[in-house]
């Protein structure tokens, strides 16, 4: 009897562990729809998607980093956006944004940092993997992007400057063939030319660039440091 009325248990437990299990692990859904189909209406109607997103809150994580990870480059490029477009609720996926800085694709490599710019990292390990993607004509503006970001959140934090501020970061960008990132390294430079001999000596060097507009631009950074405050990175 005993027997029997212990497998009756079992029998009736067995269903409603299943359904519990099932409810535990049920995908959330808004507006009858779960995070993966309005991660894919990312594409044909953002501004709502995004809502719906936010609205999900941490359940929609899962979904977009998937699709961060996706073969395809326009659902990595599209989920690295609005994973920074989410704002605070996409912390936890920063980790994963930052290896897909190694991502093969430029373009999945440039979302992504723009997307830690907008989620206000100050990683400082990331630093140099950022320098070396300076020079490179796709990436550099976002790497810069990316690293004036990062010093100025530690600065607000008052945390410790990144090593590879100042002097190193603005003759990187010296090297680059694009007129606007070697205009970044001049006024990285500028911001401690009086006090260091190696940048104001890098500085000079601009003022016989090829380029005219960073010849001018640097002049005027070498002739009123005053007006160096008015300076506003064009990466940004």
């Amino acid at each position: 009897m005993k027997k029997k009325i212990f497998n009756a248990v079992i029998f009736l437990c067995v269903p409603a562990a299943i359904l519990v299990t099932a409810f535990i692990h049920r995908e959330r859904l808004y507006h009858g729809k779960p995070a993966t189909v309005w991660v894919d209406e990312l594409q044909t109607n953002q501004d709502t998607a995004l809502k719906a997103l936010q609205h999900m809150d941490k359940d929609a994580l899962p979904a977009l980093i998937d699709r961060l990870k996706s073969p395809s480059l326009t659902e990595s490029s599209r989920a690295a956006s609005a994973l920074g477009k989410l704002g605070t609720m996409s912390d936890s996926a920063v980790p994963d944004l930052i290896k897909a800085l190694d991502d093969k694709r430029p373009e999945v490599q440039c979302e992504a940092m723009l997307a830690l710019s907008r989620l206000k990292i100050t990683n400082q390990d990331v630093v140099p993997k950022l320098m070396a993607k300076l020079t490179d004509k796709k990436t550099g503006n976002y790497a810069a992007t990316l690293l004036n970001s990062i010093e100025r959140e530690r600065a607000a934090k008052n945390l410790a400057p990144f090593p590879h501020n100042g002097y190193d970061y603005g003759v990187v960008c010296l090297k680059s063939s694009t007129p606007s990132m070697r205009l970044n390294g001049a006024i990285q430079l500028a911001k401690i030319a009086q006090k260091d001999q190696q940048a104001k000596v890098a500085l000079q060097s601009l003022l016989h660039d090829e380029n005219g507009w960073v010849r001018q631009e640097t002049a005027q950074l070498m002739t009123n440091p005053a007006a160096l405050a008015n300076f506003k990175l064009v990466s940004e």
